[in-house]
């Protein structure tokens, strides 16, 4: 699995900060614990508890990560922080929410982020971000499940997204993004007149996103696979995923995505949608070893064979 230098220092320093002596913190006592949390420390919640909104952590960055172990426990406020540094989150059920604006060095890992009914919030927002790993996460019944702007150095990777009612994984302008091993089961019920993406990919039109690598997702659904769309792209790999939707748009990379690799991806269509599924890249895209199925009396399409597969 590729991962950026800076995030694997950041996956390091979170390992070591589980090794330090923890404190258990009732509820009323969270904001007092994160105000205090030195480096390398783990605030720890007690599990069956349930923990309110915070914004304790903000404008806070620390040389080595500070844990927040949530596991066992709920989390029904939206925790917002700002201009943080080098935090780890771990474990817990989120039903409020979780963002970070201008921050560097987050890891989000094995949370389960469980959507209220007719929410119209995103589980957990990056805004700025630098360098982050969202690992073994759990994303359900929220609108999205994560949506990332103009942010650097994500790693994604190997979460669950079941029933979310607009995308999984929204990117908006982003540079040295690695989306790779996570599972999309698209939503039945939309957002609005939205629809449903896996994986869904803006930028700018006069700057480009840059070294994006799509690779070996599992996506189904009525929904869209991989949509790389509106804006300027540079350096995009889309490696071996299994792409099982009901719309049009299976993986589709827009026509201005410059330098792009396409290998050993296999779209098709489940029964009862009402678009075949299809296959588009540029023209100039180095690809082989992809297809999409025939669906609906439309003909499918075939690449010739790779050869030494890509990391």
């Amino acid at each position: 699995m590729h991962m950026t230098r800076n995030a694997a220092a950041v996956f390091a320093l979170a390992l070591a900060a589980c090794s330090t002596a923890a404190a258990r913190v009732a509820p009323a006592g969270l904001d007092a614990a994160l105000r205090k949390a030195k480096d390398g420390a783990t605030v720890r919640l007690i599990p069956g508890e349930t923990y309110g909104a915070t914004r304790a952590l903000s404008g806070r960055v620390f040389p080595q990560c500070v844990t927040v172990d949530a596991t066992g426990a709920t989390i029904s406020g939206a925790w917002y922080f700002g201009n943080t540094g080098c935090v780890v989150i771990r474990g817990g059920t989120w039903t409020g929410g979780l963002r970070f604006d201008r921050s560097t060095r987050v890891t989000v890992q094995d949370a389960a982020f469980v959507g209220p009914p007719n929410t119209a919030a995103s589980a957990l927002v990056l805004v700025g971000v630098t360098d982050a790993v969202i690992d073994k996460n759990t994303f359900t019944g929220f609108r999205m499940g994560i949506a990332s702007n103009d942010s650097r150095g994500l790693n994604i990777t190997n979460n669950v997204g079941d029933q979310l009612r607009s995308d999984f994984i929204q990117i908006g302008r982003g540079d040295d993004v690695l989306i790779q091993g996570n599972t999309c089961k698209a939503a039945t019920v939309v957002f609005g007149s939205d629809h449903p993406d896996c994986v869904q990919f803006f930028s700018s039109k006069t700057d480009y996103s840059s070294n994006i690598t799509v690779a070996d997702n599992v996506l189904s659904g009525m929904a869209q696979g991989v949509f790389m769309a509106d804006g300027l792209y540079r350096d995009v790999k889309i490696l071996r995923n299994r792409v099982d939707v009901g719309m049009v748009r299976g993986i589709s990379i827009v026509d201005l995505a410059e330098n792009v690799v396409a290998e050993d991806n296999v779209v098709s269509t489940p029964e009862g949608a009402q678009h075949q599924s299809r296959f588009l890249v540029p023209k100039t895209a180095q690809r082989c070893g992809n297809s999409f199925a025939a669906y609906g009396g439309k003909g499918g399409s075939k690449d010739k064979r790779c050869g030494k597969a890509r990391e």
